[in-house]
């Protein structure tokens, strides 16, 4: 502004872009601000969901989180199928993360896409194991579609319940409410992480 040109404040020059842009450049050199965000690609966010989604589902911590329970049955019989519907679980709270978060539906549809892939192609070796595997987590998650969407109370209950009843034919409260507990806050935690990278990084589909 000029000081004197035009009333007691001058008349406001507009900053042409290139002065502008090397302005934010010197700032940023002179006072160590990185106005420019690091790009990250989507994919490796992705496989770090992934890496979650199988690190939640292993059978150490099936043993860990459900041990009590789990002493006087065979693991070895029903390990597979605990860890299908452990596996399922956790990979809807991923997707539940994802769609709570407020960043760009067109980012978190792509993260869920490719968390999606990246299990299957690391939980199964063949193609047939992948395909029946995706058969029940459809069915699973229309179910738990439903739960989420009743609108009569009780969801984390609901939720526990039905996980429970697949999971091992049970409708113990231990597994019910642990498996609720668990789930809610692993979508939380989804979408905290998510809205805070985006934050923080440029993500690059």
């Amino acid at each position: 502004m000029g000081l004197f040109s035009g009333g007691l404040f001058g008349k406001p020059n507009i900053i042409p872009s290139d002065l502008w842009k090397r302005m934010e450049d010197t700032w940023g050199k002179e006072f160590g601000v990185n106005l420019k965000k690091e790009k990250v690609p989507l994919s490796q966010v992705a496989k770090d969901f992934a890496k979650d989604i199988s690190g939640w589902s292993s059978t150490q911590e099936i043993e860990k989180l459900f041990r009590e329970l789990l002493k006087d049955h065979d693991l070895q019989r029903i390990d597979d199928r605990m860890r299908r519907e452990w596996i399922i679980l956790n990979m809807l709270a991923v997707t539940l993360g994802l769609s709570k978060s407020s960043i760009d539906k067109s980012i978190t549809t792509q993260l869920q896409d490719d968390v999606h892939y990246i299990v299957y192609q690391t939980e199964f070796s063949s193609d047939d194991e992948r395909a029946s595997f995706e058969t029940v987590a459809r069915q699973r998650y229309a179910s738990y579609y439903d739960i989420l969407g009743d609108e009569s109370g009780d969801i984390p209950f609901k939720l526990g319940k039905f996980f429970a009843e697949k999971f091992l034919d049970t409708t113990d409260i231990l597994i019910t409410l642990t498996s609720s507990e668990l789930f809610f806050a692993r979508a939380k935690y989804v979408k905290d992480f998510v809205e805070k990278i985006s934050k923080d990084f440029d993500l690059e589909l």
